[in-house]
C-alpha cells in the first residue's frame, strides 16, 4: 500500500462528514460565546465606534476622517488634512451627541467614560 492510499484511508467517510456539518456551529457564535465567557464582549463593545463609524458620522466626514482613541473625556479623530480638521469643529456637538448615543454612555453604569470634547489629529497617510 502506498503512502498516499494509506493517507486516504485515514479520510473521514462522506456520511460521517455529514453528521459532523449537521452540528457545527458558525465561527461568529464560537467566537460571541468565547468573549463573552471570558468577559472580553464588554471590553470589545467599548471599541464598536471604529465599526460603526461610518454610520455615526455620515459617509462624507467618515471619508475624511478615522476614529483613534478615547482618552481622559477627549475623543481622537485622525483627519486628511487641517481643512477637515477645522469643518469637523462645526459639527463637534453633533458628533460628541452621536458617539455618546452609541456608545451608551448615558447609561448611569457608563458615566466614567463621558466623551467631553473632539481633538483632532492631521494625518495624510492614515488614508
Amino acid at each position: 500500500m502506498s503512502y498516499l492510499q494509506r493517507k486516504v484511508n485515514y479520510l473521514p467517510s462522506a456520511s460521517s462528514m455529514r453528521r459532523a456539518s449537521s452540528s457545527a456551529k458558525p465561527i461568529s457564535e464560537i467566537l460571541k460565546t468565547t468573549l463573552r465567557v471570558k468577559g472580553l464582549d464588554q471590553k470589545i463593545q467599548k471599541y464598536s465606534f471604529v465599526e460603526n463609524w461610518h454610520q455615526i458620522v455620515g459617509k462624507d466626514i467618515a471619508d475624511h476622517s478615522r476614529p483613534d482613541k478615547i482618552q481622559g473625556g477627549a475623543f481622537y479623530i485622525r483627519v486628511q488634512s487641517s481643512s477637515w480638521a477645522q469643518e469637523l469643529t462645526f459639527f463637534k456637538d453633533l458628533i460628541i451627541k452621536r458617539l455618546t448615543e452609541h456608545l451608551n454612555l448615558t447609561d448611569p453604569l457608563n458615566g466614567d467614560r463621558k466623551i467631553s470634547d473632539l481633538r483632532f489629529i492631521v494625518d495624510s497617510r492614515a488614508f
